[in-house]
């Protein structure tokens, strides 16, 4: 059974899907163009209303138009399972696995949430 649903949107790097499935495998994890995604050109509308309907959220790099697309999808009474927007400087260095069973757990970096 799957952990997540995710769908990248093509303005993210498309290597992050393959990162992610080498890291966890039971993560489902999509980029737009791929079979069983939508295809690559789909406006951020089309797409907020497929993701509500497949239960996927969506990592995306584009911090210009998706957050108000998002805003406008909700208030129109819709739902999403979340918009992840990468950070300015994302690196695919930040997936790392970290080993959690010590008890110890990364230190955030400053601004994030722990």
């Amino acid at each position: 059974m799957s952990l997540m649903r995710f769908l990248v949107d093509e303005d993210s790097p498309q290597h992050l899907c393959q990162a992610v499935r080498a890291t966890e495998p039971r993560i489902d994890i999509l980029f737009i163009g791929e079979p069983g995604a939508p295809p690559k050109g789909t406006l951020d509308p089309d797409l907020l209303a497929w993701l509500e309907n497949e239960r996927r959220a969506l990592i995306s790099n584009d911090h210009n138009t998706m957050p108000g697309h998002a805003a406008d999808h909700q208030a129109a009474g819709n739902h999403t399972y979340g918009v992840f927007l990468l950070r300015s400087g994302f690196s695919l260095q930040d997936l790392r696995p970290t080993s959690c069973s010590s008890g110890r757990h990364p230190k955030p970096r400053t601004g994030e949430i722990s």
